[in-house]
């Protein structure tokens, strides 16, 4: 979990982009063979009239669509009261 306050949700998707692909680039080694790691990442933002659990609910629903869509991406929840998500940005396979 990382909070970004007064960032919108472009500048969190962005910020959490350049996460992946630090994670992705980096050499891991585990008993002498290298591993690929990737991560898939769920950004959202805290609006007026929901509580931090919704915020990070949405995040979590978007990183899991992300994983179903193919792994190592950002998916970003686009939020509103209604609570009803739309998911943006397809994730590449790996």
């Amino acid at each position: 979990l990382v909070l970004l306050p007064e960032t919108d949700l472009e500048a969190g998707r962005v910020t959490a982009e350049r996460i992946r692909e630090a994670v992705e680039r980096e050499v891991y080694i585990f008993k002498g063979n290298e591993l690929p790691v990737t991560i898939t990442l769920g950004v959202s933002t805290f609006n007026t009239g929901m509580d931090i659990s919704g915020c990070i609910n949405e995040a979590d629903k978007a990183m899991y669509q992300g994983k179903q869509r193919g792994k190592n991406c950002v998916v970003s929840a686009k939020n509103k009261r209604s609570k009803k998500t739309r998911l943006k940005k397809a994730c590449s396979d790996g």
